[in-house]
């Protein structure tokens, strides 16, 4: 049965990165980010080299946190 709830992303990162309201699959075996949300959501989102990075619009990419891995 799916559902909708806060969730974390730790794995790959510096500091943990809470999500909130996403949406639960049953078997699903990786997690799925919506890149255009993220974006809507105050952020910039920067693939580079084999690696999704998300910082806050107008910050410095410096800040930016990895949030995914090829």
């Amino acid at each position: 049965m799916g559902g909708c709830g806060d969730s974390s992303v730790s794995e790959g990162v510096t500091s943990p990165l809470k999500l909130i309201e996403v949406l639960y699959v049953p078997g699903l075996k990786k997690s799925l980010v919506s890149v255009s949300f993220i974006e809507g959501e105050e952020f910039e989102v920067l693939f580079k080299e084999g690696q999704l990075l998300m910082y806050p619009k107008g910050g410095s990419i410096t800040s930016a946190k990895v949030i995914g891995v090829r």
